[in-house]
């Protein structure tokens, strides 16, 4: 079993359509949990439950304000230090949305966004809701577009998004 815990719908989405594809074979099961609005103690109670059944788990947080990737691990062992292993935090730099453009070829990544990114590691949500095309009535539509043409081998191809590089051999896929 596995379960991975991400911040938001966004993440899920991201999750449930290219990373859960990419491991279900390994996996008799694989749960993704939205954590982000949920008590501190319900997402403690979550990470006991994994720990008692022995299953592999994947917390995925976005690196925030946090000077660094250590800095952000810190600050979640310190919240959840008795279930949390800091090998299996993965920090997203810097947020989810510049993993769904990493994963675009140069054309559609003009297409969809009206500029070529080298690196993605920088976008923000911001930047990515301003380069949303008016064609797509919706952002989720938008997100969804976006997966429709998404590339692993794209992604983590040379320092295209080193988070998302990072996390695919973190994972093994």
């Amino acid at each position: 079993m596995l379960f991975i815990f991400v911040e938001g719908p966004d993440d899920s989405r991201f999750f449930n359509r290219v990373i859960q594809p990419e491991l279900k074979n390994r996996y008799s099961q694989i749960s993704i949990i939205e954590y982000a609005t949920l008590p501190k103690k319900k997402i403690a109670g979550f990470l006991k439950t994994v720990k008692k059944l022995k299953a592999d788990l994947f917390f995925v947080a976005d690196i925030n304000a946090a000077p660094c990737v250590t800095k952000r691990k810190e600050v979640l062992l310190k919240k959840y230090t008795r279930y949390l292993n800091p090998d299996k935090i993965i920090v997203v730099i810097h947020e989810i949305e510049s993993w769904y453009i990493a994963g675009l070829s140069d054309k559609m990544m003009r297409e969809l966004t009206n500029k070529t990114f080298k690196n993605t590691s920088t976008l923000t949500k911001a930047e990515f809701d301003k380069r949303m095309p008016n064609k797509f009535t919706s952002r989720i539509n938008y997100m969804m577009e976006i997966l429709n043409h998404f590339s692993i081998d794209i992604a983590s191809k040379g320092s295209r998004n080193k988070s998302f590089k990072y996390f695919r051999k973190k994972a093994g896929f």
